[in-house]
């Protein structure tokens, strides 16, 4: 029998802690009720909470300390004689007592505090107390309750049930499945108070698989339990049914099996080991380590089934058959298993379980699953639930996060310091999801002799780990356990622990823990995996890094292009092999703070022998999304999400805030590629882990997802683009840069990462060049001398508009190039071939859209794109249209090509700078310069300026340096993190905000964000802090820098100031000195010396 104790419970809050010292446990009532499941944030019990938080989401009733709960249960004279198990399906510390008796205590972060009551209920009514405790946990407890993630909630969470058995209870169930032998061992703990001589054991399993309806997608799902507390209550009380996506289908039911114990063979025996999983001090022995059954002897009973029985338990053998299915990413056959006990006709006990028939294993760098490659495309994962305040408990919510993010091309999550419910394993084991867990625990290990070591901590965290595997181990997604986050400390130790769990458990990889050792890393004989973002301080395979953990890496510090991979990095040609350091100890970032850490002997560099994972990559910020705000109806708040569009508000930038967070979108859209394509192109890596796929916003906000915290996309790039770069089949093409000219051919060796289970036969690559966007003014020398030829309209009749090519039916298509493939039929990183690409001649500039695309048997396996920016070559025009003009071959001709200065067509000389002197309708003089000085001079003439500056020389105020790269994580927990360890401070910069539209970028074919056009524009800038120009007022940015969430700067690349009707245009890089070595540079000159040269620079603003 179970009977469901969700419901109402009388319920007190205990702040103080008081509550058993005033025998609260003795009580047959409480003055307040709670519903439970759920937490007392969630149930708004105690003090609304005024303090706001802009580090993370706010929890407005947060409470720390006793929560009490009070129920009274009647036992039916039915149950007389029974056993009884009063379980809690998550909770915190927890401590149960009956009639006012105490039951016991237990403390799992992870899995179901199960207490039994026999010796307390009997037939009658009797009083069930419990208390929750969250405070003074023995280990810190990590992401399981940290403000930044789930928060330290207090509460009762997922099944409440108290069960009845007869005098059998099966108290633990380990299912390992053989893929060789088809069959699965059943390993059973029972306990028992009668003999098991006289039952029989019957095992009954169905196959199942889940089917997404057709039309539909776990991304528009909103199951009842992800809804704040209001909402469910409200769908309930409306009688809302939930439309799921998906039906569970069962595929087969295969035969049960009876297994006699009675004819059990005699010889048959079962061998018991130690496992070193206690909580003891240093000294004391092994004879206080607590005994785990390994079960490794089976006697036979007929044909394929087998029963091992000892008195604590018994395995057995239940055959699968030969058609049985196996489950991976791909086909996610889950087995549903139910082992029941019987006398008789009666069943004692019984206990059911999922798992599916598949293994992980590793040879070197390579992971496998089942004997096939796979790479793991994941994402880290806090279990930040803000509607909640706290990880769903049930299916349908773990299948839309999960569902949602394999439709986003992942099929892998890391949990930082937490482990997730059994309905999330569950829930991944029916999508193919990879899940690593991890121990809840960030900070350092010792060994028994040092005197930091906390054993009762360290074995906490065995323990912690063991009850995990048991729980949760059987199904098919649990893919790997983590030591912790970070760690430092003893490596042996750590190697030590590692190996307890792996002999605890061997169905899973196991890690030393996420990133451990930062600077001096090492790969611990136990490592099955390394997850971690470097192997010495420049060997680098992350393209981005905080500026404490400094170098940058290639993203923040390299020109745009599809060519980077890490392959050199991680396993280099060549090596360190002599130079040593001594013990010390260094400054490393921990959480949003510092701390310092020993550092041992230096080693000799390490080159793994294992997979090799890259570590919480990504984090590119998006600037924030106000219009949020509204779906924040629950137990989180979002304070900072507030307190962040008050700064924007007083700056006076709060109209531009949408405009911010689509561009910086954008731009953290394209760092992803470049990031992502990289770890694809990297033959010596098997997966990634993001920081996030979503937002995470806790430590620090870091609003770095390309869905919102709800799991909702942003805007800044389509899933099916995502997929373009994050999928199990990535084409990979090598362009040196974005940045081309016209007429150029580029020859690029094309890779493809691929995973899928299909064979490709007659394969072909397909390049093709698209038309997105031409300058709207053509401002290369040819248009000049045509319009001098003409007399054409002047520049106030020219459109400014740009014009997307064949509207109708998408960019227009320029050319095409194909190459015919080999077949393929393996995973992993493959080599299709070169293909040479002719770049499209432009007059001026364009933006084009570089297609590739791959097809089989005709049809379209997967494609990749690219934003590629076209450039006339300046001279080369020049000379063409001389030549023209004075005849080809004519000696003046050759002699004026030679000597021809460009900038005469532009510039007459002029006293301290160069004037451009207007031939439309109202003659005037322009100073053009990058002289600071003379702008100056010229200004307070009254004349016109366009001001290249010079750094550091310039206007008056202070300037940032000019940063292509959107900002790391989030600035105010990075500059403080710098700050502290007195190490300098990132930039804090969120990308460009482009005025498109300004006739001033008519002769520039541009977005409204950044592009890679404009990297060695702005790297080789600094951008003018425009609030801090007291002198002057009438300011107009063009291009914007776009500042952080804490400064909210108004900061100018390029921008126009005015004073007594003239206008001076300042660009803060000197296009001047850039021009010779970029085409960028130069076609940007020439547009804003056409807009000063133009009527509209004379106009008003």
């Amino acid at each position: 029998m179970k009977q469901n104790l969700s419901g109402t419970w009388q319920f007190a809050l205990d702040g103080e802690k008081e509550g058993i010292r005033r025998e609260y446990y003795k009580r047959s009532s409480f003055d307040d009720t709670i519903e439970l499941p759920t937490t007392t944030a969630e149930a708004q019990k105690g003090e609304k909470g005024t303090e706001r938080f802009t580090g993370y989401l706010t929890e407005t009733y947060h409470f720390e300390g006793y929560a009490w709960y009070l129920r009274e249960i009647e036992i039916p004279e039915t149950e007389r004689g029974k056993r009884f198990f009063f379980s809690m399906e998550r909770t915190r510390k927890s401590t149960v007592w009956v009639d006012g008796e105490q039951v016991g205590s237990f403390d799992s972060f992870y899995v179901e505090h199960r207490y039994e009551l026999s010796k307390w209920l009997t037939p009658g009514k009797h009083t069930l107390v419990v208390m929750t405790d969250n405070t003074d946990y023995i280990s810190n407890g990590g992401h399981m309750t940290s403000p930044d993630t789930q928060t330290n909630w207090n509460g009762i969470l997922g099944e409440i049930v108290l069960e009845s058995v007869e005098d059998i209870s099966i108290d633990k169930m380990w299912i390992y499945p053989s893929r060789k032998n088809r069959n699965v061992d059943i390993r059973l703990q029972l306990s028992h108070d009668g003999a098991l001589a006289d039952v029989q054991v019957g095992v009954s399993c169905r196959l199942t698989r889940l089917q997404l309806k057709e039309g539909r997608d776990f991304e528009h799902f909103e199951p009842l339990y992800t809804q704040a507390a209001k909402t469910r209550r409200e769908w309930m009380a409306q009688g809302r049914g939930q439309d799921l996506p998906y039906v569970i289908e069962t595929l087969a039911v295969l035969p049960e099996e009876i297994y006699d114990v009675s004819k059990a063979e005699p010889s048959m025996q079962m061998q018991t080991g130690q496992t070193d999983t206690t909580r003891k001090e240093a000294g004391q022995t092994d004879a206080a380590q607590v005994k785990i059954l390994q079960m490794s002897t089976f006697g036979t009973l007929d044909g394929e089934r087998e029963i091992g029985v000892l008195d604590t338990g018994m395995t057995l053998r239940y055959p699968l058959g030969e058609h049985a299915r196996e489950w991976d990413e791909y086909e996610p056959y889950v087995y549903e298993l139910t082992v029941r006990i019987m006398r008789g006709d009666s069943v004692l006990c019984e206990r059911t379980s999922h798992f599916g028939l598949r293994d992980f294993t590793y040879d070197e760098l390579t992971l496998y699953c089942n004997d096939r490659e796979i790479f793991l495309r994941g994402t880290h994962d806090g279990l930040i639930f803000p509607l909640t305040g706290y990880a769903p408990m049930d299916l349908d919510s773990w299948l839309r996060v999960y569902g949602t993010s394999k439709e986003y091309g992942l099929n892998h999550y890391r949990y930082h310091t937490c482990c997730p419910p059994k309905a999330a394993f569950l829930a991944a084991a029916y999508l193919g999801i990879y899940v690593q867990a991890e121990l809840a625990f960030w900070g350092s290990i010792y060994d028994a002799g040092d005197e930091n070591y906390n054993g009762e901590q360290q074995a906490f965290l065995l323990e912690e780990g063991i009850r995990a595997l048991d729980a949760f181990g059987d199904l098919p997604s649990y893919f790997g356990m983590s030591m912790g986050n970070e760690l430092w400390g003893s490596k042996e130790e750590i190697n030590r622990m590692m190996g307890v769990l792996k002999a605890h458990d061997s169905r899973h990889l196991y890690t030393q823990g996420s990133n451990n050792h930062q600077f001096v890393p090492s790969v611990l004989p136990n490592d099955d995996f390394f997850s971690g973002v470097r192997f010495s301080k420049y060997r680098l395979f992350r393209g981005s890094y905080a500026m404490c953990d400094a170098p940058l890496g290639f993203v923040q510090t390299e020109q745009p292009g599809a060519y980077w991979n890490y392959d050199g990095m991680i396993v280099p040609s060549e090596i360190n092999q002599g130079e040593t350091s001594k013990k010390s100890t260094i400054q490393i970032q921990y959480g949003t703070g510092i701390k310092e850490v020993e550092v041992g002997e230096g080693e000799e560099e390490v080159i793994p022998h294992v997979p090799v994972v890259s570590h919480e990559i990504g984090q590119y910020e998006f600037t924030p999304d106000f219009h949020e705000i509204d779906r924040y109806t629950g137990v989180l708040q979002p304070e900072n999400m507030r307190i962040f569009r008050e700064r924007m508000e007083e700056k006076g930038l709060l109209g531009y805030a949408d405009d911010y967070f689509r561009a910086s979108g954008k731009l953290a859209a394209a760092c992803y590629k470049l990031e992502l394509e990289a770890a694809f192109r990297t033959a010596n890596l098997s997966g990634f882990q993001l920081l996030d796929i979503k937002d995470f916003s806790g430590q620090g906000t870091a609003l770095v997802g390309i869905m919102n915290a709800f799991n909702i996309n942003k805007g800044a790039v389509t899933k099916a683009d995502w997929r373009m770069f994050c999928s199990d089949a990535v084409l990979l093409p090598t362009l040196d840069s974005f940045v081309m000219k016209g007429g150029d051919c580029v020859r690029s060796e094309v890779k493809l990462r691929y995973y899928r289970p299909q064979k490709l036969t007659n394969v072909q690559l397909r390049a093709v060049w698209h038309l997105k966007k031409q300058a709207a003014v053509d401002t290369s020398i040819a248009y000049w001398k045509k319009r001098a030829r003409e007399q054409a309209e002047d520049n106030q009749g020219v459109s400014l508009s740009r014009q997307a090519a064949d509207s109708d039916t998408g960019f227009q298509e320029i050319a095409a190039q194909t190459l015919d493939c080999a077949d393929l039929s393996g995973r992993g990183l493959i080599t299709l071939g070169t293909i040479a690409l002719k770049v499209p001649e432009c007059e001026n500039n364009a933006e084009y859209v570089l297609r590739f695309s791959l097809t089989s048997d005709g049809v379209e396996v997967t494609v990749n794109e690219y934003d590629i920016f076209v450039y006339d070559d300046f001279k080369e025009i020049v000379s063409k249209a001389i030549r023209t003009d004075l005849g080809s071959g004519e000696a003046s001709a050759e002699e004026t090509v030679q000597t021809f200065d460009c900038d005469r067509f532009y510039v007459v000389s002029g006293s301290g700078a160069m004037k451009s002197v207007e031939s439309g309708s109202t003659p005037r003089t322009v100073c053009i310069t990058n002289d600071d000085k003379a702008a100056m001079e010229e200004w307070d003439k009254g004349e016109s300026v366009l001001l290249f500056v010079r750094h550091p020389i310039g206007l008056p105020g202070s300037t940032l340096k000019g940063e292509y790269c959107t900002d790391f994580w989030c600035y105010p927990m990075f500059r403080s993190i710098s700050m502290e360890a007195k190490k300098p401070v990132p930039v804090g910069t969120m990308g460009l905000l482009i005025d498109a539209g300004h006739p001033a970028l008519a002769g520039f074919a541009c977005e409204e964000y950044t592009t890679a056009q404009w990297y060695q524009i702005v790297m080789h800038s600094r951008v003018r802090i425009l609030d801090q120009i007291e002198e002057i007022r009438d300011v107009k940015p063009i291009v914007r820098m776009m500042d952080n969430f804490e400064r909210n700067h108004n900061l100018g690349l390029i921008y126009e100031v005015a004073r007594d009707h003239k206008k001076m245009l300042v660009c803060e890089a000197d296009l001047l000195s850039l021009r010779e070595g970029y085409p960028e540079a130069e076609c940007l000159y020439r547009s804003l010396l056409h807009y000063v040269r133009s009527d509209a620079f004379a106009l008003e603003f």
